[in-house]
């Protein structure tokens, strides 16, 4: 299965949701194929 996720944080970011979204992306990542969409501020 494809999967997208979006969400306003990620690592190199730090922070729960942060965490969970990339906890989420490494246990799925072995079953399905994972693109993450981020608008991370600090790089920008």
């Amino acid at each position: 299965m494809k999967l997208l996720i979006t969400t306003p944080i990620f690592p190199p970011e730090i922070g729960g949701p942060a965490t969970y979204v990339y906890e989420l992306c490494r246990r799925w990542k072995g079953n399905h194929d994972i693109a993450v969409i981020s608008r991370a501020v600090r790089w920008m």
